[in-house]
């Protein structure tokens, strides 16, 4: 695995947390509850991230093989290599699953603040 992949999933968090800051300095509005979205897009593609390590590092997986039997995923595959990982590769780690364990998405990475905030005078 290339730390390119790695390295893109930095920048695009990057890029989505300047997006998330940016709308909040536009609306003034900091409430957590705001960058909700930012962090379970983040939370997604750090999985994904690490399923496809797994994956990987896997001395019983090859991509080939992969390919192989489910040729409709190379897209997906590459993508993923590529460290596009912004999207819903389900159908991906079902299909690896058959070849390799993956792991189950870690608990941690949820927003730490209160249903409400209360207001500031």
């Amino acid at each position: 695995m290339k730390a390119s992949a790695v390295a893109l999933l930095a920048l695009k968090s990057g890029v989505m947390a300047g997006d998330a800051v940016n709308q909040a300095l536009t609306d003034g509005d900091f409430d957590p509850r705001r960058f909700g979205s930012y962090a379970a897009t983040l939370r997604r593609s750090v999985e994904n991230m690490r399923k496809l390590i797994y994956a990987f590092y896997n001395p019983q997986f090859s991509f080939r093989q992969l390919t192989d039997r489910y040729p409709d995923l190379a897209g997906a595959v590459t993508d993923c290599l590529s460290g596009d990982v912004n999207k819903d590769f389900s159908e991906l780690w079902s299909a690896i699953r058959e070849f390799a364990e993956l792991p189950e998405a870690l608990p941690y990475g949820e927003p730490l603040a209160p249903a409400t905030v209360p207001a500031t005078p």
